[in-house]
């Protein structure tokens, strides 16, 4: 598959294998214990130990991160991230692609949508972020700041979705990983619509979240905004749509809601 979808999964993956290694650990640990205390002392005394154990496992085993420590050490990493794609903004000669999108957004707003959906065929939202850049004046470097600050943004969004999914700790663990990767470093400098399909994408998972623990008409309105911008920004929108139907379905929440308004 594109190198994008490997990225997409970043955050759910990361998610399932903390948790995984955590369960592991903490069976393995709880082993060890009761194993010493059988051969040390009466049965009794080793269910003693196994319930000491089942309590203290978990706080040793996984990664604490406290409420407001979180946003702290996103903010490190989104950063680190903003001040890495500032150095290499201008340091790779333009492609070809990139360039396109310019040419493109030189054209009226109506002709840049022909041109687009009849003529090259796509999604036009970054195109139409061209067009902005080109008619306020400016060029390349502007259009490639575009993809360092949604790429930036993703980040943000990526820790509040796996904090949704799993716990704090797995998600600082996600942005770092998400944050370190060269595809999205890559994309950041990248004037094409890669990083933006990132931002909307993990944007429209978060919304659909909120709206199943939500629900009503506001919350899946912010939802379809962001799911008709994930679609805006690239035809793979079509299988972002089709992964959150068969989590609806799988997860049995609010699903009359949510096939209505993906309807």
């Amino acid at each position: 598959g594109h190198l994008l979808e490997h990225l997409e999964g970043v955050p759910v993956g990361a998610a399932v294998l903390v948790d995984r290694h955590r369960g592991e650990a903490t069976s393995a640990l709880r082993g060890c214990f009761l194993r010493f205390a059988r051969s040390r002392s009466s049965d009794n005394a080793a269910m003693q130990t196994t319930e000491a154990v089942d309590t203290l496992a978990p706080a040793g085993v996984e990664m604490r991160v406290r409420a407001s420590a979180l946003p702290l050490a996103v903010g490190a990493v989104v950063a680190a991230v903003a001040a890495f794609l500032w150095h290499q903004l201008g340091a790779w000669p333009p492609h070809e692609d990139e360039t396109l999108a310019l040419f493109v957004g030189r054209n009226s707003l109506g002709g840049l949508f022909d041109a687009v959906l009849y003529d090259r065929g796509g999604a036009p939202l970054h195109f139409v972020v061209a067009w902005v850049v080109v008619h306020l004046g400016f060029g390349l470097d502007a259009l490639r700041a575009c993809s360092a600050f949604f790429a930036v943004a993703s980040l943000p969004v990526v820790a509040a979705l796996v904090r949704r999914l799993a716990d704090r700790g797995t998600a600082l663990i996600a942005t770092v990983i998400a944050g370190a990767s060269w595809i999205l470093l890559f994309h950041g400098v990248y004037a094409r619509m890669y990083s933006l399909f990132l931002f909307t994408s993990a944007l429209s998972y978060l919304a659909l979240l909120h709206a199943l623990d939500r629900g009503g008409r506001r919350a899946w309105t912010l939802w379809g905004i962001a799911f008709l911008a994930t679609v805006a920004t690239h035809p793979y929108g079509a299988i972002v749509l089709a992964t959150q139907g068969l989590y609806v379905l799988l997860a049995r929440r609010r699903t009359r809601e949510a096939l209505l308004a993906i309807a």
